[in-house]
């Protein structure tokens, strides 16, 4: 066979075996098929069969190459892939780009533990080699140190775990992701500071970085595919905010917008709204007493933890002239109504949100706790500051409709409308409390005659405080008549319709 050659890496759904190369076994390397298998290609063309370090280069006429080399399209740029000493098996991926700087990417294990972490053991990378997740759906591989701009700006001692990585998503436009978190100088922590202590009091800035993204997806256009190119740039730190009975330590990150410069707070622990409510008014220089008020009214709440502050600066004026123009306290609460059983916590992310032009409002939605991304904390979306679960034990899955009204029961809901809400919101005045939620019922099964069926049902109700039996109560609901299977027409026929109870006539 001429050295030249090219050769290929074959997956399971590969429609034609062009030329010499490996089938890739799925019995022991079924993430590496499933992600090929996703490639548009479904294989990988290289440009020779691997060398005698078992290390194959891509050919340029593969269409993975051809993506990537959007990176670093004035660059001489390399992609490659390592299989194992059978050269049966992929082991790793390396791709090595030249702009803005010499940067080379590789998904071994060592690598992968170097920018993700261990798994549970302490001994293996979190992600498998190379790079891939049994579903094969992202590939992660790490910046290593080798990398020019690692040498340049990092300290290696501090480098471990910070995600310093390239993401590819074969399912999602072809997005590739490349993130790099670095050390930030004195000078430019203490400009920070400077800056904002116009607007925001007491603030210290501790190890404060940057953390710079760029993403390139694919879009279409009437001339066809083109590379969309996005960047973006955020500041993160840590600070303290003074609490009881001592000060939180909060991670903080600073995102610049076209008029307007976005600053979040997140606490590091658990700290009540009660114990940091002085420290958050002093440190916007705010009066936050009416917040307090109205999450206190009837005692419908038996606990409250802060959970992030959002600060939005107005620099109409110019960068070095900030105002506030809008903040967000986000708060979880644990409600006293919708639970059914004694030991669930009816759980709701509750954001107080003060305009300059608006004043202030509360408003959230119901927090069960279930919707979470399976890799999230090392995933390209992933920040420290934006990440929040519940605190409190055993989320309820639903809320209970007949103990939605704080203290009653409501009573004689027909047999046929569930009385389980899995999405909820909630909305919060100084008179009046209103949630809004929708309830879907389970399908039927459609069989030798049609099947009536519910649907979903829209639910709202309000009343006004210090009057919970003068409430009102709507139903908008959705029935259809599942035709039988031996129906010609198999599309159901639907009905809608409205239900209101207002107490007061």
């Amino acid at each position: 066979m001429s050295q030249t050659a090219k050769y290929y890496i074959y997956s399971s759904k590969a429609p034609s075996h062009p030329g010499p190369g490996i089938q890739i076994d799925r019995a022991t390397s079924a993430n590496t098929d499933n992600f090929v298998s996703l490639l548009k290609a479904k294989l990988i063309i290289l440009n020779a069969k691997p060398n005698a370090e078992h290390i194959g280069y891509f050919d340029q006429s593969d269409e993975w190459w051809k993506w990537l080399k959007k990176l670093d399209p004035d660059g001489s740029c390399q992609f490659s892939l390592m299989l194992d000493a059978t050269e049966k098996e992929v082991q790793s991926f390396e791709f090595q780009l030249t702009s803005p700087a010499k940067m080379t990417f590789s998904s071994s294990a060592g690598a992968l533990k170097f920018a993700f972490g261990a798994d549970s053991s302490g001994k293996q990378a979190k992600i498998p080699v190379p790079g891939l997740f049994p579903e094969g759906t992202m590939l992660y591989v790490d910046l290593t140190l080798q990398s020019r701009i690692c040498k340049l700006l990092w300290d290696k001692n501090k480098a471990s775990e910070k995600r310093n990585a390239l993401w590819f998503n074969p399912c999602f436009a072809s997005q590739t992701t490349i993130r790099m978190q670095l050390q930030l100088e004195e000078a430019g922590r203490k400009s920070l500071e400077e800056w904002w202590s116009v607007v925001l009091k007491d603030i210290q800035v501790k190890n404060a970085e940057v953390v710079c993204k760029k993403t390139l997806t694919e879009g279409k256009t009437a001339a066809g595919t083109v590379g969309v190119h996005q960047g973006q740039i955020t500041f993160k730190f840590e600070c303290s905010v003074e609490a009881k009975p001592k000060p939180v330590d909060i991670v903080a990150a600073i995102a610049f917008q076209e008029a307007a410069v976005q600053l979040t707070f997140q606490p590091k622990t658990s700290v009540t709204l009660g114990d940091i409510l002085e420290g958050l008014a002093k440190l916007l220089s705010q009066d936050l007493g009416s917040m307090m008020s109205i999450l206190t009214k009837e005692d419908i709440f038996q606990s409250m933890h802060f959970r992030r502050l959002t600060v939005t600066l107005d620099t109409l004026d110019g960068v070095k002239k900030p105002k506030l123009s809008r903040f967000e306290v986000d708060i979880e609460v644990s409600a006293k109504f919708g639970k059914k059983t004694a030991e669930q916590n009816v759980i709701f992310l509750l954001t107080y949100i003060w305009t300059k032009r608006r004043g202030s409002s509360i408003s959230g939605q119901f927090w069960n706790g279930l919707a979470s991304s399976k890799h999230l904390d090392v995933s390209p979306y992933y920040e420290e500051w934006i990440d929040m679960k519940p605190l409190a034990p055993n989320p309820a899955p639903y809320i209970d409709l007949t103990s939605i009204v704080p203290g009653e029961e409501i009573k004689d809901i027909p047999d046929n409308i569930p009385t389980e809400i899995e999405s909820a919101s909630i909305m919060l005045s100084g008179s009046d409390f209103a949630m809004g939620g929708v309830i879907k019922a389970k399908p039927v099964t459609p069989g030798s005659i049609p099947q009536p069926y519910l649907g979903r049902i829209r639910l709202f109700v309000s009343y006004a405080w210090g009057k919970k039996k003068d409430f009102k109560l709507s139903f908008g609901f959705e029935a259809g008549l599942e035709p039988s299977k031996e129906s010609k027409h198999q599309q159901p026929a639907i009905l809608t319709g409205d239900l209101e109870y207002n107490s007061k006539s």
